[in-house]
């Protein structure tokens, strides 16, 4: 993990001019495993943030708010009791291991003077906040309580001794002499003989404590070795070479000459963090500052990655749901328009036997009249019920008759309606697809939420959550034409019956779900180029991406109407014209730039 020693005491460094000697205002916790301190300082109040998530355990100081649950639970009512109001006094972080204590001085129930210790142990899926009483070490709760039958070498329970975690045998990097560096280097080297060649970022890890594998395979970068290296090649001049860029970012770390980096991909998300510069990114852009600022900003776009991905993954399991349960409504009624198909043969059969009622007899099985309807004169056979009368029997077939057209009528304009809805669904599975944000999720889940597909839990608050503003993406052209694309179905509705005016050109992909795509124009006229680029937009924001020769069709506003009662970005539209285009793979590939408000 990024989150190693080094930084961790770069975070301390900053931390210990920030927050040491501030009383605590209040403490929240917002997740199962996170907790915020709110300390009142000089400057203002700072948010520590504190976490044991397994995958993003961290400590570090924060601006980003969390929502709270109503009723704070049971570590955070047991933190406000022995530490709302103390002060904190000290920061430690033991044996360069990735643990941070806070030492804070409160008054107990009796007002006398104590100090409690709040361990935060970032240890991957055994991290842990634990409250200790610092007078007998004595536990006084942890964020994850576990017995013996989980953990031989420990327990975390209120009233046992607190046992830290136990030691991996490596050795602190801060304490280690040049010849003890290169004397146990050496016997690495020298067993690598005997062994699998190692890598000597490998080594560095497995060797020393606090070290992640992102700082390890910088010291080698640094080191200036060859990339492919391996022990069993090393001799004098490589040990010196490692050892002097080991050393280096030691001694910086014991002089705190920290230089904060954070790492961005070409999309300026953060992919990588670290207390020093980093080379082994290459040409990647970096930005420079505190750690905290670092931190939090890294493990926020972490945290909204996440959240995004898990809230996409639920709005395409429920969509997907609603698909398949409408697909299997579809084909029952497909079957039942089937069914009356057989309707004309019970008229009729009904027919044939008023015709024939002479020819009929009581407690008859079935009669073989002939078929005037066939120009042929075939005969054809009727079933009948010897329980009723002949009359009663040609009544019964002209029941069954009336009962299939109605069936068959009610079972067609069922069948239009799911086909509709169906289309809805599928459009709704194409802007999910093709969200980017948070807030883009945000606005599909609340159009889902107001079609009755998702049922919101009550926040039991009176005040509603005002949904997000549509802001559809927007683009020009080297003509200087402006082009827009509807994120989703309400921006859709927004975009082509709000914004868009009568002699705009209006695009959508044929048959296939997709956004709507304006194009500016006074006169309802535009370069045929212009044409194009709006048309590869449509295709490209659609769900035929990933086609060849995407028919689009294009007409102009005034003919594009929204029926009473349509669901969402669904219109009817007519006077249209078509054109075909093959979207490219990438946005960037389209002759246009897109206008960031």
């Amino acid at each position: 993990m990024a989150y190693d020693s080094l930084v961790l005491s770069a975070l301390i460094n900053e931390l210990n001019q920030t927050i040491l000697g501030a009383r605590i205002e209040k403490i929240y916790q917002p997740g199962k495993t996170d907790i915020v301190i709110i300390f009142h300082t000089p400057a203002g109040k700072q948010r520590l943030f504190m976490s044991a998530d397994p995958g993003m355990a961290r400590v570090h100081l924060t601006r980003f708010n969390r929502e709270n649950p109503l009723t704070p639970p049971m570590f955070c009512m047991v933190l406000r009791k022995h530490l709302e109001g103390g002060k904190l006094t000290r920061i430690s972080q033991p044996d360069f291991e990735r643990i941070i204590r806070l030492h804070i001085e409160s008054y107990d129930e009796l007002g006398r003077l104590s100090e409690k210790i709040l361990v935060c142990e970032i240890m991957g899926k055994h991290s842990n906040i634990i409250l200790l009483n610092s007078e007998d070490n004595v536990i006084l709760d942890g964020i994850i309580r576990f017995s013996h039958a989980v953990n031989r070498y420990r327990e975390v329970l209120p009233g046992r001794s607190y046992v830290a975690p136990p030691g991996q045998g490596k050795i602190n990097p801060l304490h280690i002499s040049e010849y003890d560096f290169k004397s146990i280097l050496w016997k690495k080297v020298l067993t690598c003989a005997e062994s699998a060649p190692a890598s000597p970022d490998k080594w560095l890890l497995q060797t020393f404590t606090g070290l992640s594998p992102q700082t390890c395979r910088e010291m080698f970068l640094l080191s200036g070795l060859a990339e492919d290296i391996t022990l069993d090649n090393f001799g004098e001049h490589e040990l010196q070479k490692l050892w002097e860029a080991f050393s280096s970012m030691m001694e910086k770390t014991k002089k705190a000459a920290f230089c904060p980096t954070l790492v961005l991909d070409n999309n300026k998300q953060p992919v990588a963090f670290s207390a020093y510069d980093l080379v082994q990114f290459g040409p990647l852009p970096k930005l420079h500052g505190s750690m905290n600022e670092i931190t939090d900003r890294f493990y926020q776009a972490r945290y909204e990655q996440n959240l995004f991905r898990q809230l996409r993954d639920r709005l395409n399991k429920t969509v997907s749901n609603e698909i398949s349960r409408n697909r299997k409504k579809l084909t029952f009624q497909e079957e039942t328009i089937a069914l009356a198909k057989a309707a004309e043969e019970y008229r009729k059969a009904g027919e044939l036997l008023m015709a024939n009622l002479h020819l009929l007899k009581p407690y008859m099985e079935s009669v073989t009249l002939p078929d005037f309807y066939d120009p042929g004169q075939k005969e054809i056979t009727i079933a009948l019920d010897p329980s009723l009368t002949p009359s009663e029997n040609a009544q019964a077939y002209f029941k069954k008759y009336n009962k299939a057209k109605a069936g068959k009528k009610a079972a067609r304009e069922l069948q239009r309606e799911i086909e509709q809805e169906l289309a809805y669904l599928e459009s709704v599975s194409a802007n999910i697809d093709q969200a980017a944000s948070l807030e883009d999720l945000a606005e599909i889940k609340t159009e889902l939420a107001e079609q009755g597909y998702i049922r919101e839990k009550s926040t039991g608050k009176n005040k509603k959550t005002p949904a997000p503003e549509s802001r559809p993406w927007q683009f020009s052209t080297e003509e200087g034409a402006i082009i827009w694309v509807g994120k989703n179905n309400k921006q859709n509705d927004w975009l082509t019956c709000k914004k868009a005016k009568a002699s705009d050109i209006w695009l959508h992909v044929k048959d296939s779900p997709g956004s709507h795509v304006i194009v500016r124009s006074e006169n309802g006229d535009i370069p045929e180029k212009v044409l194009i680029q709006a048309a590869l937009l449509a295709a490209y924001f659609s769900k035929a991406r990933n086609s060849a020769k995407v028919p689009v069709d294009y007409t102009l506003r005034k003919y594009v109407h929204k029926p009473n009662g349509a669901k969402p970005g669904m219109v009817i539209y007519e006077n249209q014209r078509t054109v075909y285009v093959t979207p490219p793979r990438e946005l960037s590939e389209i002759p246009v730039r897109q206008i960031t408000e």
